[in-house]
């Protein structure tokens, strides 16, 4: 039985929804601070499989666990947003970092096999090569991404016979390929997110933060993968943790192909035939100017496959959610 933390949220309810489609046994913990009850099944709901509560929450925790016996643990629950962290870092240091600890510390109390953590490529930093690999030096440019390192750090030399997997995304974006679950995030900050957000009539303008980066149209790059994927290379590291001797897996995630800011506008505008209301002004405190996966190791050692390779797909079915809501 697996366990999903945060799996009200964007990826966690993905991941909820391909576990639903595969008819594989579940429960979602999540407090609701950022998700939404409509991303979770109402059968699955109505069933006790949900519960409301928080990571840090230890009784509630080891109650879940001794009750639906679970060995799997799939932690989403964090703050995400660069911007925020930067203005609070308190609040980014307590939910990702101090929360997370007390959540695995009770994890390794009641025997989980394995668990795996929602990571960032945002722990890289400004990278020094065009594709980042695993061994890629570490150098956060944001309280968020400096929550993540540290926990990943903690998982590494916290010693139980616990199985790790971190997974550092790339920039996740899209909707699910079915129509059923997407992106409700409110004030959200994601490239793709907000631009559907204006496409849609929902946000005025969107802001452009820098065109003087040294890539190809001084905008920002970014490896961008399709939610589906993403959630499909849990499942397939699940399953490689289940049969490995090993107790510790590192993965990056995402395509190894960049785009630039305003490639993902023109794409926007060539699937909608629409323009885009956008702005460029600085450059805005925690960004990086590229970022894109080397995930050649995650391909090698899972039989994870993508489906969703391309941005217009991506984009495509992230605006068909956005006229939904």
């Amino acid at each position: 039985m697996i366990l999903i933390t945060g799996g009200a949220g964007y990826i966690g309810s993905h991941m909820h929804l391909y576990l639903l489609n595969t008819k594989i046994d579940h429960v979602v913990l999540d407090n609701l601070s950022h998700g939404f009850i409509e991303n979770i099944d109402s059968k699955f709901v109505n069933k006790g499989n949900f519960y409301q509560g928080s990571i840090q929450d230890s009784k509630l925790v080891s109650e879940i666990i001794k009750k639906h016996k679970i060995t799997s643990v799939i932690h989403f629950a964090a703050f995400v947003s660069v911007g925020e962290s930067v203005k609070n870092p308190e609040k980014y240091f307590l939910n990702n970092f101090e929360n997370a600890k007390i959540f695995f510390d009770t994890c390794v109390a009641n025997n989980v096999e394995n668990f795996i953590f929602s990571s960032t490529a945002a722990v890289y930093g400004n990278a020094t090569k065009e594709l980042i690999n695993e061994n890629h030096a570490t150098d956060p440019q944001s309280p968020y991404a400096d929550s993540k390192l540290k926990f990943e750090n903690y998982l590494r030399q916290r010693k139980s016979n616990t199985k790790i997997s971190i997974l550092r995304y790339f920039n996740v974006a899209g909707a699910s390929s079915t129509g059923a679950l997407g992106q409700r995030t409110k004030g959200a900050t994601h490239l793709i997110k907000i631009i559907c957000e204006n496409l849609t009539g929902k946000r005025k303008e969107i802001q452009v933060y820098g065109n003087d980066y040294a890539t190809s149209d001084g905008t920002g790059v970014r490896d961008y993968i399709h939610v589906d994927d993403l959630v499909d290379a849990h499942y397939c590291v699940l399953n490689k943790m289940k049969n490995s001797q090993e107790n510790y897996f590192l993965y990056n995630c995402g395509y190894g192909k960049g785009s630039s800011v305003l490639e993902v506008i023109q794409t926007f505008e060539k699937i909608s035939d629409q323009k885009v209301n956008y702005q460029i002004i600085a450059r805005r405190s925690g960004d990086v100017e590229s970022v894109i996966a080397d995930s050649s190791k995650l391909i090698k050692e899972t039989n994870w496959k993508p489906k969703y390779a391309d941005l217009k797909i991506i984009c495509k079915s992230a605006l068909e959610w956005e006229r939904k809501i």
